[in-house]
C-alpha cells in the first residue's frame, strides 16, 4: 500500500504493509524525515477536520477515508513530547539498532536505564546515543587522574604485596600436593617374590623422592615470588623432613650398608 507522507514542504511516498500497526508507520516516518522529534501523525477526513492517529483503529479509518484515490495522505505535525506515545519508543529503537551494528555490546537494560535517568533525573540521554563510548572516555580519564596521583602509590605498593602473597601461596598449594602424592600408601600382592617386592620397594621410594623434590621446587618458587613468605620456610623444611624420614627407612628396610650409605641428605634433613 501507498502513503504520501507530508511533513511541512516536504513531501515523500511510502510503502507500508496491509495491516501495518501504527508503531511500524511511526517507526518509518521516522526514518523516512530522520526525526528525533515528538510528532503526530494526522489525516484529513470526509468532513475536512483533521484527525489524529494513535491506535491501529484509527489507522484503518485513516486508509478508509483514502476514498477512491488509492492513498493514505497523512499529515506529520510537529508537538510536545507529552503528546507523542511513540517519541521514547522510536529513540530507544534508534540507539539500539546503532548500538548493535557497532562493535560494543550494550544490553538492553542500559537503553531502559538510561531512559529512566531522563525520566526521573533530568538528565537528557538523547545528546548521548552511544553510552558506552562516553562512559569509557569518563572511566579511562577518571582512571588516569587516579593512578597518576601520589595518593594512589601506597594502594598500589598493597595490592601488589596481596598479589604476592596470593601468588606465593598458589605455589605452596601446588607444593602440598606433591607431598600429598608422595604419601601414596604402597599396595603389596600376597604372592610377591623377595627380588619383586624389592623391585616394588625401590619404585616406589624413587617415585616418592621425586614428588618430594616436586614439592620444593614448589616452596623454593614461593619464597622467589614473596621473599618473606614464611610459609614458603616452613614448607620447605617440612618437605626435607619427610624426604630425609623416607630415605632413612628405605635405607633400614632395604638392610643398606650404612657405613657404605651416603647419609647426608639423612642429617641434613633432621637437622632442620
Amino acid at each position: 500500500m501507498n502513503i504520501k507522507l507530508v511533513y511541512g514542504d516536504d513531501i515523500r511516498w511510502a510503502k507500508i504493509s496491509y495491516n501495518c500497526d501504527v508503531l511500524s508507520l511511526r517507526g518509518i516516518i521516522s526514518d523516512r524525515f530522520l526525526l528525533s522529534r515528538a510528532v503526530l501523525m494526522k489525516y484529513r477526513d470526509q468532513e475536512g477536520d483533521m484527525v489524529t492517529v494513535t491506535t491501529n483503529e484509527e489507522l484503518r479509518w485513516a486508509e478508509s477515508a483514502s476514498g477512491q484515490t488509492g492513498s493514505v495522505k497523512l499529515y506529520i505535525v510537529e508537538v510536545s513530547l507529552e503528546q507523542d506515545p511513540f517519541c521514547d519508543h522510536v529513540r530507544r529503537q534508534k540507539q539500539k539498532q546503532k548500538l548493535q551494528t557497532s562493535s560494543s555490546c550494550t544490553d538492553d537494560w542500559i537503553l531502559e536505564f538510561s531512559q529512566l535517568f531522563k525520566n526521573y533525573v533530568g538528565f537528557n540521554s538523547d545528546d548521548y546515543s552511544n553510552l558506552y563510548e562516553l562512559g569509557m572516555k569518563l572511566y579511562t580519564d577518571a582512571m588516569e587522574d587516579t593512578i597518576t596521583s601520589e595518593e594512589s602509590q601506597e594502594l598500589f605498593d598493597n595490592a601488589v604485596d596481596k598479589f604476592q602473597t596470593m601468588a606465593a601461596l598458589a605455589l605452596l598449594n601446588v607444593g602440598n600436593g606433591y607431598m600429598s602424592k608422595a604419601r601414596k600408601r604402597a599396595d603389596f600382592e600376597e604372592n610377591f617374590s623377595h627380588e619383586s617386592l624389592t623391585a616394588h620397594i625401590k619404585d616406589l621410594y624413587e617415585w616418592a623422592q621425586i614428588e618430594y623434590s616436586k614439592a620444593g621446587q614448589m616452596s623454593n618458587e614461593s619464597i622467589k615470588v614473596k621473599p618473606d613468605f614464611y610459609e614458603g620456610l616452613l614448607a620447605i623444611g617440612h618437605q626435607q623432613f619427610e624426604q630425609a624420614k623416607i630415605s632413612w627407612y628405605y635405607a633400614i628396610g632395604t638392610k643398606t650398608d650404612l657405613q657404605k650409605w651416603d647419609h647426608k641428605q639423612v642429617r641434613f634433613g633432621f637437622y632442620l
